[in-house]
């Protein structure tokens, strides 16, 4: 027998390559498997991240409906694009005044009164009112509620949302 015939004891046999390589496919599929479930778990967790005020800012600047709130004086506190366009004023003209401010006084006296019962009530009114918007005056559904803080505690501003015209007597949902 030749010295090259003979088997290096140290060279791994062809099962043994097979069994390694097997067992290679093997870990590398559990390791897919766990970073897959990951993956998961970290999109499961995403909703936690996503409430930031810049994504709830993002939200109320591309809502299609108008959004605002005032405080218990009625005075608006902020707003949203839509609703800068329905009203036809800026963000800028509208913080910190009322509606007396803006509106004749039977049409805000209406507004600050509907106010005042949507801060007194324990779930969301909705209330049909009249408003200006630019030259024309609009019957709307607007939606109030008062603002809960996170405990659920009751803080002193009212949410409106949705202020939408009420067309050919048909009311949106």
């Amino acid at each position: 027998m030749s010295a090259s015939s003979v088997p290096d004891p140290h060279s791994p046999s062809p099962n043994t390559v097979a069994a390694l390589q097997s067992r290679i496919a093997e870990l590398e599929a559990q390791l897919e498997q766990c970073q897959m479930e990951l993956r998961q778990e970290r999109a499961i967790q995403q909703p936690a991240e996503f409430s930031t005020d810049r994504h709830l800012q993002a939200i109320l600047n591309n809502a299609p409906i108008s959004i605002f709130v005032k405080d218990t004086q009625g005075r608006y506190l902020m707003l949203n694009p839509a609703c800068e366009a329905f009203l036809g004023y800026s963000q800028g003209e509208l913080l910190g005044r009322t509606d007396y401010d803006i509106f004749p006084f039977e049409m805000g006296d209406r507004c600050w009164q509907s106010d005042q019962q949507a801060l007194q009530a324990d779930e969301a009114i909705t209330f049909e009112e009249q408003v200006r918007s630019g030259d024309e005056e609009h019957t709307v559904l607007v939606k109030k509620f008062r603002l809960l803080d996170t405990d659920g505690t009751p803080l002193p501003f009212v949410a409106l949302r949705s202020i939408s015209p009420i067309v050919s007597g048909r009311r949106p949902l």
